[in-house]
Protein backbone atom coordinates (compact mmCIF):
# COMPACT_ATOMS: atom_id res chain seq x y z
CA UNK A 1 0.00 0.00 0.00
CA UNK A 2 2.92 2.33 0.76
CA UNK A 3 4.33 1.61 -2.71
CA UNK A 4 0.99 2.26 -4.41
CA UNK A 5 0.58 5.60 -2.63
CA UNK A 6 4.31 6.46 -2.98
CA UNK A 7 4.67 7.40 0.70
CA UNK A 8 6.87 6.03 3.51
CA UNK A 9 5.51 2.99 5.34
CA UNK A 10 5.63 4.88 8.66
CA UNK A 11 2.90 7.19 7.36
CA UNK A 12 0.70 4.27 6.32
CA UNK A 13 0.98 2.58 9.73
CA UNK A 14 0.74 5.73 11.85
CA UNK A 15 -1.66 5.36 14.77
CA UNK A 16 -4.74 7.51 15.29
CA UNK A 17 -8.05 7.91 13.52
CA UNK A 18 -6.37 7.68 10.12
CA UNK A 19 -5.41 4.07 10.79
CA UNK A 20 -8.98 2.91 11.42
CA UNK A 21 -10.71 5.06 8.80
CA UNK A 22 -8.11 5.36 6.03
CA UNK A 23 -5.46 2.62 6.17
CA UNK A 24 -7.66 -0.36 7.15
CA UNK A 25 -10.44 0.37 4.63
CA UNK A 26 -7.81 0.80 1.91
CA UNK A 27 -6.25 -2.54 2.88
CA UNK A 28 -9.69 -4.19 2.95
CA UNK A 29 -10.41 -2.91 -0.56
CA UNK A 30 -7.43 -4.92 -1.82
CA UNK A 31 -8.80 -8.24 -0.47
CA UNK A 32 -11.01 -10.58 -2.46
CA UNK A 33 -14.63 -10.07 -1.42
CA UNK A 34 -13.75 -6.61 -0.14
CA UNK A 35 -17.35 -5.47 0.38
CA UNK A 36 -17.99 -8.34 2.80
CA UNK A 37 -14.85 -7.57 4.82
CA UNK A 38 -15.60 -3.84 4.83
CA UNK A 39 -19.10 -4.43 6.20
CA UNK A 40 -17.69 -6.72 8.91
CA UNK A 41 -14.97 -4.20 9.79
CA UNK A 42 -17.33 -1.25 10.18
CA UNK A 43 -19.83 -3.38 12.13
CA UNK A 44 -16.98 -4.27 14.46
CA UNK A 45 -16.13 -0.57 14.90
CA UNK A 46 -19.81 0.23 15.56
CA UNK A 47 -20.23 -2.56 18.12
CA UNK A 48 -16.96 -1.63 19.84
CA UNK A 49 -18.15 1.96 20.23
CA UNK A 50 -21.59 0.90 21.48
CA UNK A 51 -20.08 -1.50 24.00
CA UNK A 52 -17.71 1.16 25.33
CA UNK A 53 -20.58 3.64 25.60
CA UNK A 54 -22.78 1.19 27.53
CA UNK A 55 -19.99 0.51 30.03
CA UNK A 56 -19.31 4.22 30.59
CA UNK A 57 -23.02 5.05 30.84
CA UNK A 58 -23.82 2.28 33.32
CA UNK A 59 -20.82 2.94 35.56
CA UNK A 60 -21.58 6.67 35.72
CA UNK A 61 -25.30 6.08 36.31
CA UNK A 62 -24.55 3.56 39.07
CA UNK A 63 -22.09 5.91 40.77
CA UNK A 64 -24.53 8.83 40.70
CA UNK A 65 -27.38 6.58 41.90
CA UNK A 66 -25.22 5.46 44.83
CA UNK A 67 -24.54 9.10 45.72
CA UNK A 68 -28.23 10.03 45.82
CA UNK A 69 -30.11 6.80 46.61
CA UNK A 70 -33.19 8.43 48.13
CA UNK A 71 -33.95 10.36 44.93
CA UNK A 72 -32.68 8.05 42.22
CA UNK A 73 -33.96 4.66 43.38
CA UNK A 74 -37.58 5.64 42.73
CA UNK A 75 -39.39 4.11 39.75
CA UNK A 76 -38.44 5.87 36.50
CA UNK A 77 -35.68 7.98 38.06
CA UNK A 78 -32.83 5.89 36.64
CA UNK A 79 -34.21 6.20 33.11
CA UNK A 80 -34.33 9.98 33.46
CA UNK A 81 -30.77 9.98 34.84
CA UNK A 82 -29.52 7.92 31.88
CA UNK A 83 -31.32 10.29 29.49
CA UNK A 84 -29.66 13.31 31.14
CA UNK A 85 -26.24 11.63 30.95
CA UNK A 86 -26.81 10.78 27.26
CA UNK A 87 -27.83 14.35 26.42
CA UNK A 88 -24.82 15.80 28.26
CA UNK A 89 -22.46 13.36 26.49
CA UNK A 90 -24.07 14.25 23.15
CA UNK A 91 -23.56 17.97 23.77
CA UNK A 92 -19.95 17.39 24.87
CA UNK A 93 -19.33 15.39 21.68
CA UNK A 94 -20.71 17.97 19.27
CA UNK A 95 -17.46 19.97 19.00
CA UNK A 96 -15.73 16.84 17.68
CA UNK A 97 -17.89 16.79 14.53
CA UNK A 98 -17.26 20.40 13.59
CA UNK A 99 -14.69 21.56 11.05
CA UNK A 100 -11.94 21.73 13.69
CA UNK A 101 -13.02 18.52 15.36
CA UNK A 102 -9.98 16.49 14.32
CA UNK A 103 -7.71 19.08 15.92
CA UNK A 104 -9.72 18.91 19.13
CA UNK A 105 -9.65 15.11 18.94
CA UNK A 106 -5.85 15.07 18.61
CA UNK A 107 -5.55 17.51 21.52
CA UNK A 108 -7.72 15.35 23.78
CA UNK A 109 -5.99 12.20 22.55
CA UNK A 110 -2.57 13.63 23.35
CA UNK A 111 -3.24 15.34 26.67
CA UNK A 112 -6.39 13.54 27.86
CA UNK A 113 -6.62 10.71 30.35
CA UNK A 114 -4.49 8.14 28.54
CA UNK A 115 -1.01 6.72 28.88
CA UNK A 116 1.06 8.19 31.66
CA UNK A 117 -1.66 10.42 33.08
CA UNK A 118 -4.02 7.43 33.38
CA UNK A 119 -1.29 5.46 35.15
CA UNK A 120 -0.76 8.32 37.62
CA UNK A 121 -4.52 8.58 38.26
CA UNK A 122 -4.81 4.80 38.87
CA UNK A 123 -1.82 4.75 41.24
CA UNK A 124 -3.14 7.78 43.13
CA UNK A 125 -6.56 6.16 43.53
CA UNK A 126 -4.95 2.99 44.86
CA UNK A 127 -2.88 4.93 47.38
CA UNK A 128 -5.88 7.00 48.53
CA UNK A 129 -8.12 3.94 48.96
CA UNK A 130 -5.36 2.10 50.83
CA UNK A 131 -4.76 5.14 53.04
CA UNK A 132 -8.46 5.58 53.88
CA UNK A 133 -9.37 1.92 54.40
CA UNK A 134 -5.98 0.76 55.64
CA UNK A 135 -3.77 -2.00 54.41
CA UNK A 136 -5.56 -5.26 55.24
CA UNK A 137 -2.39 -7.33 54.88
CA UNK A 138 -0.51 -5.29 57.48
CA UNK A 139 -3.34 -5.56 59.99
CA UNK A 140 -3.67 -9.34 59.49
CA UNK A 141 -0.01 -10.04 60.28
CA UNK A 142 0.19 -7.83 63.37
Amino acid sequence: MAQDLNIPITEVTASGPGLAFIAYPKALSLLPGSSFWAVLFFLMILFLGLDSQFVCMESLATAITDLFPSRLRRPGAREILVLVIAVVCFLLGLPFVTEGGITLFRLVDTFGPSGTSLLIIACSETIVVSWIYGNSLASDTA
